[in-house]
């Protein structure tokens, strides 16, 4: 384990000019409590709005509960902090499930806000150093768990916000299971939710080194390519960063493929846009 966090930190200060901050999201106090600790991050105490701890290389930002707050906590760390188009984000806490023991450490493969309905599909390009499961995020604490899937109050709302600011094969959740139908989540409080993060650190310095590894080998979005099809459409501020993180995906997923002649001939912006979105989940799903 030495030598893999020897690996680990040799390999942040090799991205340091590529990708300088891990940047990871929780939405206690007590989850954050021992990151902090074991990363040897600072508070930042001039920022007013959140909580950020960091070092060179990782920032921790508190949200607090709920998926308005891990959205703006997202936003506002990126507004302050935010400096590479390929940067890590990860989302670590604990969560709920049906038959799981407190304990078990999942990345999560499918993502389902509870509220709209909307599916979200984290892709598993990386090395994943632990088991997956799907995600249902809700708004309210709930002792109902539903058959098959972990269940927590922010993960939606971080995947949606932060593939925003990166690339989304760079964004992952990391959850520990706190609570089951057998074990309340009543019966949780702020130790033994620190004491479920402190016992994921080895999972979570490995999962981090694997997304450092592939943030590594992206290479930047052909400049000539971006502003070509920007200055094609006069695209919005909001769909230039959008065309910018479809490319990378596409960039990723295919290996710099070039763009397929069909979805060049789009005559319009929001047409290519949708068309590179549909032809990206086409090679997602085919890489699952």
């Amino acid at each position: 384990m030495q030598a893999l966090r020897r690996t680990y930190y040799s390999l942040q200060r090799h991205l340091v000019n590529k990708n300088p901050i891990t940047f990871l999201y929780v939405a206690l106090p007590c989850e954050a409590k021992p990151l902090v600790k074991h990363f040897r991050l600072k508070k930042q105490t001039n920022l007013p709005s959140f909580a950020i701890f960091r070092n060179e290389n990782l920032c921790v930002t508190i949200s607090g509960l709920g998926k308005t707050a891990m959205a703006a906590a997202v936003a506002y760390s990126q507004a302050l902090l935010g400096n590479s188009s390929n940067a890590v984000f990860l989302n670590i806490g604990i969560a709920g499930h049906k038959t799981y023991q407190p304990g078990k450490i999942f990345c999560v493969d499918k993502i389902t806000d509870g509220d709209s309905g909307k599916n979200f599909y984290p892709p598993l390009t990386a090395n994943l150093p632990c088991p997956t499961q799907p995600l249902l995020t809700v708004s309210r604490v709930s002792s109902i768990y539903q058959e098959n899937n972990l269940h927590d109050m922010e993960g939606s709302a971080f995947f949606e916000t932060a593939i925003r600011f990166t690339s989304s094969e760079l964004v992952q959740c990391l959850k520990i299971v706190s609570d089951n139908e057998d074990h309340g989540i009543e019966k949780i409080n702020p130790a033994n939710a620190a004491q479920l993060i402190s016992s994921s650190i080895d999972t979570l310095e490995n999962l981090i080194l694997e997304l450092s590894k592939l943030a590594a080998k992206i290479n930047p979005v052909k400049e000539d390519l971006y502003s070509k099809l920007e200055n094609r459409w006069q695209l919005s501020s909001s769909n230039r960063k959008k065309l910018k993180n479809l490319l990378f995906n596409w960039q990723i997923l295919t290996d710099n493929s070039a763009l397929p002649a069909e979805i060049l001939s789009c005559t319009n912006g929001k047409e290519f846009l949708l068309a590179l979105e549909k032809a990206i989940d086409k090679w997602e799903c085919y890489s699952l």
